[in-house]
């Protein structure tokens, strides 16, 4: 398993920041078009003869702007490009397509910003600009003016559902009188703060969907994130989608977990000799997912299976606002008895609340992008 120790990506995909991201998608097809010449399909893109995906995110991150990712094919910008001007973030999208156009050409061995980049930069006529690599974006204050003012009667509308009836009052009448200063229509305004909370982390990177990761992935939904494995040609990665403080505490659980895992493992090798190879190793792991909802396993109350059924409806929801063609697969493989009647055994044994503590205390599993 591939860990690196560079900063982690949180992604979003919120009602508020819709609006952009299907700006930013369609301007990225329009570069793509009009600019680079090449045919351009409802999601992809043709270059010698081959079809790439168009997949646009935006994340946030204390340093980077913009990054292409070779491993799922996406280019992602900071989500503060909402709040710049149009051809300062136009121009961080054509850097990430000429990212995206070396890659293609040259592959992963190739200098950042070296020559075969700054090759592909020209061949488009773009300006020197557009080669830069910048860590800082000067934002339009217009725009960070409403920016600051939707986030004010966001607070407000909150405040307004307050059991104190005068704060709420008070709340009320605030967020009524921005609206009407600012001309702004109510109806337009999302107010559901869990709406702003939507996110999505990369927990884990990986080569290979082996066992280990489908059991981390399985277990992980126990705490109320959608776990998908996002894969590309060569590698890729275990996300979680969910609130945000639900995302946080998924990544510290994986963290923990893919420790915890190997070294279940070694204790039972070490207790049952006979327990060797890949087979039994996978096994073992599959036998820890399962072992581990057993644990968890009971019959809700009524109100209870109301609420899981809510609660789960919302992180779908959540899910397909990433991803809406989201596809379930399922794979088969060769399972030795012992070694999954081992697992199931440990992941009754699994106490993940306890490992959380230490592993917050640890850097988290991170992953560095092209930028």
């Amino acid at each position: 398993m591939k860990e690196k120790t560079e900063e982690s990506f949180t992604f979003f995909a919120n009602s508020n920041l819709a609006p952009f991201l299907e700006t930013v998608k369609k301007e990225t097809k329009r570069i793509l078009d009009q600019e680079m010449h090449l045919k351009v399909y409802n999601s992809r893109f043709a270059y010698k003869k081959h079809l790439y995906p168009i997949h646009v995110l935006l994340f946030e991150h204390p340093h980077q702007l913009g990054f292409f990712d070779p491993l799922t094919f996406e280019i992602a910008l900071h989500k503060s490009c909402s709040l710049a001007k149009k051809e300062d973030w136009l121009n961080i999208v054509r850097h990430e397509l000429a990212h995206y156009i070396t890659f293609i050409e040259y592959g992963a061995h190739e200098q950042p910003h070296g020559k075969a980049f700054q090759s592909v930069i020209q061949r488009y006529g773009w300006e020197k600009d557009v080669g830069a690599s910048r860590s800082l974006l000067p934002l339009d204050p217009l725009k960070k003016k409403n920016s600051a003012i939707k986030l004010k009667i966001q607070k407000l509308a909150e405040l307004s559902q307050s059991h104190h009836v005068e704060e709420a009052k008070s709340a009320l009448k605030k967020m009524h009188e921005l609206l009407e200063k600012y001309h702004l229509v109510n109806d337009a305004w999302d107010f559901n703060s869990s709406a702003d909370d939507c996110c999505m982390m990369r927990v884990m990177l990986f080569k290979k969907a082996n066992a280990k990761v489908k059991a981390i992935q399985s277990i992980l939904r126990d705490f109320f994130v959608a776990p998908i494995l996002n894969k590309g040609r060569s590698g890729g990665y275990l996300e979680v989608i969910g609130k945000q403080s639900e995302c946080e505490i998924a990544s510290f659980v994986a963290h923990f977990l893919t420790h915890k895992l190997d070294s279940l493992w070694l204790s039972a090798k070490n207790t049952t000799p006979s327990l060797k190879g890949i087979r039994d190793k996978n096994s073992f792991f599959l036998g820890i997912a399962q072992g581990y909802f057993l644990q968890k396993t009971k019959k809700p109350l009524k109100t209870e299976r109301h609420k899981l059924m809510v609660i789960e409806k919302q992180i779908s929801a959540m899910a397909c606002s990433f991803y809406p063609h989201l596809r379930t697969t399922r794979g088969s493989s060769s399972v030795n008895k012992k070694a999954y009647q081992q697992g199931e055994k440990a992941g009754l044994g699994l106490s993940i609340a306890k490992g959380i503590k230490k592993a917050m205390l640890s850097p988290l599993i991170t992953f560095k992008k092209s930028g």
